[in-house]
């Protein structure tokens, strides 16, 4: 069985193959994210060897697939529960942060997105204004309202 070797990269300033570098970005991105020392500096580093373009696009596509796995997770966590094994109050804690995290996944795919004016709305909750900024950082109308305020959706 042959050993895996590593090619000389003379497009880059490292030594990584494609899947060592998406492996490692996908880490590195999740601890800026979570905020652990040193993280960004080293994500600002590795997004450094990228054109713009294709560095906003890859952190996007890798952090819609980190919340979504988060979804997943706190969704799988209710789901399975038996009946009455977790409190009511903690089901109530996952589901806001369901809700919490479904908003951040939708951030991620506007910014994919944003590109053809193509955004994904989702109903605004009273205890947050979360799309305002990005629609106005991308110069796109934020029309979202709450059920209150007209609006459908979840």
């Amino acid at each position: 069985m042959k050993k895996h070797t590593k090619q000389a990269h003379t497009r880059r300033p490292f030594g990584y193959t494609v899947g060592e570098y998406i492996d490692k970005l996908s880490i590195v991105s999740k601890k800026a994210l979570c905020g652990l020392p040193g993280a960004q500096k080293e994500l600002d580093t590795m997004l450094s060897w990228l054109t713009p373009q294709s560095r906003s696009f890859l952190l996007a596509v890798i952090r819609v697939a980190q919340t979504n796995m988060d979804i997943w997770q706190l969704e799988h966590s209710v789901r399975n529960a038996a009946e009455g094994s977790i409190p009511l109050h903690e089901v109530g804690r996952r589901s806001i942060m369901i809700r919490n995290t479904n908003k951040t996944r939708v951030l991620y795919k506007n910014e994919l997105d944003a590109e053809v004016g193509s955004v994904e709305e989702k109903i605004k909750h009273l205890a947050e204004d979360t799309y305002a900024k990005f629609y106005d950082a991308i110069g796109i109308e934020y029309k979202a309202r709450t059920r209150e305020e007209g609006g459908e959706g979840e």
